[in-house]
């Protein structure tokens, strides 16, 4: 067996010493209680906020990704439902409510904070109720169209979930126009 990594030496249940098992999902083994505890991804909530067919993007001030442009969004609390911390992420890195349209997907992601972090996000397409402007962990908010999206985005899968909510925003207009 191999050393568990810095964070996980010990074991949540009873605070023995634990092992890592490197098997075909490796997991921690407590040397005490003999309970497992696995690794899993952390939840995330985003919203790709759409306003006369423009995303609202956000620069951001820390790391990863210091100074890359990014969707509104970012690590659920506790016990928050995914679409209450997209409403509360937006809230505080631009100080606008927003209108939740529908979900257009999870997605799997990592976060490089100098430990690697492996993320879940929810993404939602919404309507803003307000003028964004920056706030918590932003210097910088703008629309921009699919044509002419920054180059820096962060994250590997924004560009991807860029371009559903563009899709989504598309057809839920038709559909209102029938």
């Amino acid at each position: 067996m191999d050393e568990p990594p810095f964070g996980f030496q010990y074991c949540r249940y009873c605070g023995g010493k634990t092992e890592l098992v490197a098997d075909v999902s490796p997991h921690l083994i407590c040397t005490s209680c003999d309970k497992s505890d696995y690794f899993n991804s952390k939840p995330c909530a985003e919203a790709l906020v759409v306003r006369q067919r423009e995303v609202l993007l956000v620069k951001r001030t820390i790391e990863p990704y210091h100074g890359y442009w990014d969707i509104p969004g970012g690590f659920l609390e506790l016990t928050e439902h995914p679409k209450i911390g997209a409403i509360r992420e937006v809230s505080e890195e631009v100080g606008i409510d927003i209108n939740i349209h529908c979900l257009l997907g999870v997605f799997l992601d990592q976060y490089d904070s100098g430990e690697m972090i492996y993320t879940l996000t929810h993404s939602y397409l919404a309507e803003p109720v307000g003028q964004p402007r920056p706030l918590s962990e932003v210097d910088a908010v703008g629309f921009f169209s699919q044509e002419v999206l920054p180059d820096k985005i962060a994250f590997s899968h924004a560009r991807e979930v860029i371009d559903m909510a563009f899709k989504t925003y598309d057809e839920l207009n038709r559909l209102e126009d029938r």
